[in-house]
């Protein structure tokens, strides 16, 4: 679920979204907020892909609250189907007497597993993918449309990401070791690793048994400063932290 905060295209400024995670078809289902607070629906889309369930989830099928952003420059709501390994972006429109209305615009494949989540880093998206443990980068076109870039590896047990406040660092969360990978990011969308954390007690987002990723505990990132050793973007310095919500 994501809703727009703070100044920026008023399509967004009084809408609420929800994905369903449907496996036979995801949907964003779209609320208009009113002045007291409540919701009323304003409307079902189609992502055109297919939803995904982790084993055993009752409610919250991904366990993630990081399966819808919005970009709120630009108004683009971006989703990602875990079940195609797809990510499908949408416009934004309305007013505020009915907000939240949805275009789609483009829908691109990232070829891996488990597409999970999805993070914006100034013009480009990275989709997390649990199943084959990296990042799919996509740059963002002026309209909204994607060309898929590489595909970066990261610890085991992929599961949620977060970028920080400028776009220069990409921060993933892996569950296999509890470990948070730290990459910078280029101007052409590649990633550079620049180091790794353990978070204490983090690990788990990914059964070592069995195989099967399990998906969680989204990234709150203040933004980077200078980290230990003098590194821009390391998580080891005071002005960059991680924590489970």
């Amino acid at each position: 679920m994501t809703q727009h905060r703070g100044p920026g295209f008023p399509g967004a400024r009084h809408a609420v979204f929800v994905q369903t995670d449907n496996l036979a078809g995801n949907q964003v289902v779209a609320y208009h907020r009113g002045a007291d607070g409540t919701l009323s629906k304003a409307g079902t889309y189609s992502t055109g892909g297919a939803g995904g369930q982790l084993s055993g989830s009752v409610v919250d099928h991904l366990a993630s609250q990081g399966s819808l952003n919005y970009d709120a420059s630009r108004a683009l709501l971006i989703a990602v189907n875990a079940g195609s390994n797809t990510v499908s972006v949408f416009s934004v429109s309305g007013d505020r007497h009915a907000s939240g209305a949805l275009t789609p615009i483009d829908s691109v494949a990232t070829g891996q597993a488990a597409t999970c989540w999805v993070a914006a880093a100034g013009a480009h998206l990275f989709a997390s993918n649990a199943g084959t443990a990296n990042v799919s980068g996509y740059s963002d076109g002026p309209a909204g449309t994607l060309t898929l870039l590489a595909a970066t590896g990261t610890d085991p047990g992929t599961v949620d990401a977060s970028a920080s406040a400028d776009g220069h660092y990409l921060y993933v969360q892996t569950g296999g070791n509890g470990i948070v990978d730290e990459f910078r990011v280029g101007a052409d969308g590649a990633l550079t690793g620049i180091g790794r954390v353990t978070v204490p007690g983090a690990a788990g987002g990914w059964s070592a048994a069995t195989g099967t990723p399990c998906c969680g505990w989204p990234l709150d990132m203040a933004e980077p400063g200078r980290g230990r050793g003098g590194r821009p973007g390391h998580l080891g310095g005071r002005a960059a932290r991680a924590r489970r919500l």
